[in-house]
């Protein structure tokens, strides 16, 4: 019996051995799975914090050439309104200035125009006093030949030229 025991608790010793090796041996496993994922974990986390950082420092730079996009979109649409504003105020000068000036030309026409009235009222006055002049030399020279044939027909024509030119001095 001593050899089945002996081989018996050598089985038990080796089971027993094998047991508390193999429990040994997972503990040992789990702490180096347990290093290894907390190392994972960490360099994950190292990992992850990078990205996040790059990601960060991209959108900044992104952010940072739209903002210049949009500063130099600005100042070209400032410029645009600046130079159609001039344009705008040299058009209303332009404009201000050609008013005037149709003013003054408007006023120096009617002042031709009311010195062509005057003088055309000078003409004819002076066409007036003319035709006058000429009608009172032709009663002269007419009433001097008739007083040499006769001198009543002389004096008779002589009141008629004078009735004729006082109508025609009303007229």
């Amino acid at each position: 019996m001593e050899t089945t025991s002996l081989i018996i608790g050598s089985f038990a010793g080796l089971a027993l051995g094998a047991g508390l090796g193999y429990f040994i041996f997972n503990r040992m496993l789990n702490k180096q799975a347990s290093q290894i994922l907390s190392k994972a974990e960490a360099q994950g986390e190292n990992l992850k914090e990078k990205k996040i950082l790059q990601a960060k420092e991209k959108f900044i730079q992104l952010k940072e050439k739209h903002n210049a996009e949009l500063k130099e979109r600005s100042a070209k649409v400032q410029s645009r309104e600046d130079k159609i504003r001039n344009e705008s105020n040299q058009l209303k000068k332009e404009q201000d200035r050609l008013k005037s000036s149709e003013t003054y030309i408007q006023k120096e026409k009617e002042k031709v125009e009311q010195r062509l009235g005057a003088l055309d009222n000078k003409g004819k006055e002076l066409e007036k006093n003319r035709q006058k002049s000429e009608n009172i030399h032709f009663s002269e020279y007419f009433i001097s030949f008739l007083s040499e044939r006769s001198p009543n027909t002389a004096n008779e024509f002589g009141d008629r030229a004078d009735r004729k030119l006082n109508e025609q001095i009303d007229y």
